[in-house]
């Protein structure tokens, strides 16, 4: 099989499924509203060496038109969508690739249509040919504009607005270098040199942007063919870090992420190639718990006090508590937070937190020597920057206290806690 790709993900009512069969043809099956195939309907007998498909409302009529790559002849194609399962004779977008192995399609300069992009694997080739229908109807091609040829073995090309900018940047896979790259959507129809995200992806085979985290801002998926991987990059807002989904995926061949379970969180899917499978990895919303940090140090009731907390760590249910136990019974205490982890001896103990500091107000210590603080993320200083707790981003709290019989300097620290807030 080679790729199959639908059109746009969301807003779809009754989705329609299109196959492709290398050195055959490519065939149309026809959902017919109630999870039923009919009979393949042939959309060309003459792609030979088919490699992938994708559908993408070319002409604006409202329906979707269908693209092909064959292998073959070196084409890039194109049949309008006549309506009642009906198809147009297919239309040659270019030759001008060398095995063609992905087409898609995206508003690359923000006029309204669908442009074409390709990834061919013979050439190292990832280009885009922009759609001149301009709300006419008729849709003709203009001639191929060249992103890069320096992926080498391109196998896939998708896009993703990666920067935030309002446009669609262009993510590439290319197996035969490891790498997973993007180039910048510069306007005009110009993009960026190459931005390496990886060369350790062994035979990438595709790559998808989706916000995984929901932080705002969009993360990759990949599928390594070779290692039998798949992985999510998270956008750090000008860098991307790895984080490993399986590694039981043999021959990962593609990644896909979609909503399955309905709990607001984009899942992952993968196809793999050598165990025949197709898998799913329920997304469970990036909560972690919180880790500590730093040390505590020798009070007048004990061994030190101790930071902690109660409920979880998602931003949207609002429901983190601090907590501090052991600490000298009938004193004063305040919880306070900053990003910058230091180890520093100060009064009886040892400050955590350096940098800019947030304080919370000041809580009394129970006669059982325990504390808590209910993080309202709608108030101050948790609100608004620059101590603004946002979804996806981590801070540093420890809990400074009184003892006044404790040393000369009549106060202590817990150690500290590093927390990452998720969606």
């Amino acid at each position: 099989m080679g790729r199959v790709r639908g059109g746009p993900r969301r807003g779809w009512g009754c989705r329609r499924a299109l196959g492709v069969l290398q050195r055959q043809s490519d065939r149309l099956v026809r959902d017919d509203g109630t999870g039923t195939f009919g009979l393949p309907r042939v959309i060309s007998n003459t792609a030979i060496g088919a490699t992938s498909v994708h559908t993408s409302d070319l002409d604006r009529d409202g329906d979707y038109d269908v693209l092909f790559t064959t292998l073959t002849n070196n084409r890039v194609s194109w049949a309008a969508n006549l309506g009642n399962g009906l198809f147009g004779a297919p239309t040659v977008i270019t030759q001008l690739v060398d095995w063609p192995q992905n087409v898609t399609t995206a508003d690359l300069d923000l006029d309204g249509d669908a442009d074409v992009l390709t990834a061919s694997h013979g050439d190292d080739k990832i280009a885009w040919y922009e759609n001149t229908e301009n709300g006419s109807g008729i849709v003709g091609f203009g001639p191929q504009r060249v992103i890069s040829t320096d992926a080498d073995g391109a196998k896939h090309v998708s896009t993703a607005d990666l920067d935030g900018d309002g446009d669609l940047d262009v993510l590439a896979a290319s197996d035969l270098d490891d790498k997973i790259a993007w180039y910048e959507n510069q306007g005009g129809g110009n993009f960026g040199l190459e931005e390496l995200i990886s060369l350790t992806e062994d035979g990438a085979r595709c790559v998808e942007g989706e916000d995984l985290d929901r932080d705002g801002d969009i993360d990759l998926l990949a599928a390594a063919f070779h290692a039998g991987t798949v992985t999510w990059y998270e956008n750090l807002g000008g860098s991307f870090s790895a984080h490993l989904i399986s590694s039981d995926a043999l021959r990962a061949n593609d990644v896909f992420a979609a909503d399955l379970d309905g709990d607001g969180f984009a899942d992952v899917l993968s196809a793999s190639r050598l165990d025949n499978k197709v898998a799913w990895y329920p997304n469970t919303g990036g909560c972690v718990p919180p880790t500590h940090f730093c040390q505590t140090s020798p009070n007048t009731v004990g061994p030190g006090a101790l930071i902690g907390n109660i409920g979880s760590t998602s931003h949207s249910a609002n429901d983190f508590v601090l907590t501090g136990s052991f600490a000298p019974a009938n004193q004063t205490g305040i919880f306070y937070y900053g990003s910058v982890s230091i180890s520093e001896p100060f009064g009886e103990g040892i400050r955590c937190i350096g940098g800019t500091t947030f304080r919370l107000i000041p809580v009394s210590i129970l006669p059982s020597g325990r504390a808590s603080f209910a993080l309202d993320l709608n108030q101050p200083p948790a609100n608004s920057p620059p101590g603004e707790i946002t979804p996806g981003s981590t801070w540093l709290f420890q809990f400074w206290y009184r003892d006044p019989t404790g040393g000369p300097a009549g106060f202590n620290f817990t150690g500290g806690l590093e927390v990452r807030f998720c969606p």
